[in-house]
């Protein structure tokens, strides 16, 4: 019996936890070393206030060389949260009015974060192709032969263009389960022009770009299990 499992947004989660890149280590790392040097600093100011051992390093060196620390710890947990995907998992729906950045519509939302709409979605449609004897969420208690998770990439409107383009990524990973091998990885990514410049365009051109990737994930998903 073949079945498939779609699960969560994250596949750093299943089969393996891996939650963190380097970034995010690297800035508690230097956090707590630039604190340690602070106590130092501080301590060997005090001493030199009193006229004792008026060259220590740590009253010297350290507060600039901590300085620098800290300013390397931020670019570390900036560049975390440029990378970060849930950016556009988030209730509120995002746009780009310079091509670069990324912002928040001000009072437009989702009626359901994307990611789970993504999750819910697929696993109707997988489970209406027929190609798998059984498509069920982690979450229903299941263990099937195959794992899919999928990871929302991006979503939201280039606001640079007349009309607006949506652009909506996400990745999927298929899994043997039960032998913690990877069978396939695909980036599925379309684009959709928006009727309007705002929120309702967003919904709308999402909507259809959405159907058409899921239709993609579907046959490569089948082929892949196939193959496998």
């Amino acid at each position: 019996m073949l079945e498939i499992t779609s699960t969560r947004s994250n596949p750093g989660i299943d089969p393996a936890l891996h939650v963190w890149g380097w970034e995010i280590p690297l800035y508690l790392f230097v956090g707590g070393l630039v604190a340690g040097m602070m106590v130092l600093a501080g301590v060997a100011m005090l001493r030199t206030a009193r006229g004792e051992d008026t060259k220590s390093f740590f009253s010297i060196q350290t507060p600039l060389l901590g300085f620098m620390l800290l300013n390397l710890g931020m670019l570390a947990l900036l560049l975390d949260l440029a990378a970060s995907p849930t950016l556009y998992d988030s209730d509120h729906m995002v746009f780009s009015a310079d091509g670069i950045s990324r912002s928040y519509f001000q009072f437009a939302q989702w009626s359901e974060r994307p990611a789970r709409s993504l999750l819910r979605l697929s696993e109707s449609r997988l489970a209406a192709a027929g190609k798998f004897s059984s498509v069920a969420s982690s979450s229903s208690g299941l263990r099937g032969d195959l794992l899919l998770t999928l990871r929302l990439d991006e979503l939201y409107l280039d606001d640079t263009r007349r009309p607006g383009r949506v652009q909506l990524s996400f990745t999927a990973t298929l899994l043997d389960w039960r032998q913690r091998r990877l069978i396939a990885r695909r980036s599925f990514s379309g684009t959709q022009d928006a009727v309007t410049q705002d929120a309702a365009g967003l919904a709308g051109a999402a909507s259809v770009v959405l159907g058409a990737l899921l239709g993609e994930l579907v046959d490569w998903a089948g082929a892949s299990a196939a193959a496998a």
